[in-house]
């Protein structure tokens, strides 16, 4: 019964509202079937040879769907595991019976056009030393198709996935106690199939536009892979950096193994829970010295030596006391778990071979609708701001 009142607003009562229903130089009418968030109906408006329908104009249709639509199947598309299971669900949910390959195609249209607008959460400017903005960079691999992986080379072989690097944004802001908080709404993602040097650029005008600028700090948080660090030392030469602190932890667990060796482990883990306290305390530099000395007397001493490079490397990102005590986050938490729920949960799954473009189209308004981002596109472009522009 919606739909059928909604039918007859459409095609008899909003044309006159709008003025729509003779225009200068039209050519009679064309019926379309459009889907709405009631379900398909038939609209029948005015057309004019060489600049279509205003009426389509008016309602902001997108695809042959009303905004509120578009809305609907685009994160039935993104947050399921499939487009097939997105139409399970809206079918189940909302009634509106919409096949998996019409999501995808609305996916993949769309989701260009936030790109393309910028559809990043962008803040008001902050006086300086009143916030930090957060990096937090990983990468992660996604299964693609063979000839989207020419030219590639594996570690083991020939690959089957190719990298997408990842980054998370958000801002930290000081209380009434002076304390750095974590400002919830302001997490935002960015992924992209790209080499360092233009996922860099990318990123640098992306946090530009979040509110970065000279004399705000920014404080870059990851594991210890070069391509980050080389990435952040040529984009972002003044912040603050820091080797998430559960990596390092691993990294302590195998040395506390070596110097502690057998089925046995009791020792190591004893070891392991005294060190990590110390690291987290004081840094990197008591945990180099402890495990030089030790490591002369032991049989694995030249493992534990190769083991120490990835501390000497990163001593300085390893000033957990101090980073602690100026409020920052220490933790890459935030990505490792973009990483799992935005990107592996849906474009990582068995049977699954991407294009690149496809993947990244279906991740960005994954992204999105994660950060409330989606909803306030679709709000710009609803129907009713259509209308009130019309």
């Amino acid at each position: 019964m919606g739909l059928r009142y909604l039918s007859a607003f459409l095609n008899e009562r909003l044309p006159a509202l709008l003025g729509l229903e003779r225009v200068e130089g039209s050519k009679g009418k064309r019926s379309r079937q459009v889907g709405t968030s009631l379900g398909e109906l038939t609209l029948h408006r005015v057309y004019v040879p060489g600049k279509g329908c205003p009426l389509d104009e008016a309602l902001g249709l997108v695809g042959g769907f009303t905004p509120e639509a578009a809305s609907m199947l685009c994160v039935a598309g993104a947050m399921s595991e499939s487009y097939d299971k997105g139409e399970a669900a809206l079918r189940k949910l909302s009634g509106l019976i919409v096949p998996g390959r019409t999501i995808q195609r609305l996916v993949n249209d769309v989701s260009p056009r936030m790109e393309a607008e910028g559809a990043d959460r962008r803040h008001e400017a902050f006086a300086p030393n009143t916030a930090v903005i957060n990096t937090q960079l990983d990468m992660t691999g996604v299964p693609v198709r063979p000839e989207d992986l020419e030219k590639t080379k594996g570690k083991d072989g020939d690959p089957r996935k190719k990298q997408l690097k990842t980054a998370v944004s958000f801002r930290q802001v000081r209380g009434a106690d002076g304390k750095l908080q974590t400002e919830k709404s302001s997490t935002a993602h960015l992924v992209a199939f790209e080499d360092k040097e233009r996922f860099g650029t990318r990123l640098y005008a992306w946090q530009t536009d979040r509110g970065l600028k000279e004399g705000v700090t920014h404080v870059v948080t990851s594991d210890g892979a070069p391509w980050i660090w080389d990435l952040v030392d040529t984009n972002f030469p003044g912040a603050v950096q820091i080797v998430d602190f559960y990596h390092a932890g691993e990294h302590l667990m195998e040395l506390c193994r070596l110097l502690h060796p057998g089925k046995d482990d009791a020792a190591a883990k004893e070891l392991f829970k005294m060190r990590r306290r110390m690291l987290k305390a004081h840094g990197a530099a008591s945990l180099i010295r402890y495990f030089e000395e030790h490591g002369r007397e032991s049989p694995n001493g030249a493992q534990i030596n190769e083991k120490l490079a990835y501390f000497r490397t990163n001593k300085e990102r390893m000033r957990y006391g101090l980073f602690r005590k100026m409020g920052y986050v220490i933790g890459s938490g935030m990505v490792e778990g973009t990483c799992r729920s935005v990107i592996n949960q849906r474009a990582d799954l068995s049977g699954q071979r991407w294009h690149p473009e496809g993947a990244l189209n279906v991740l960005r308004i994954r992204g999105m609708v994660m950060d409330g981002i989606h909803e306030q596109y679709w709000k710009r472009h609803g129907t009713a701001h259509h209308l009130k522009t019309a």
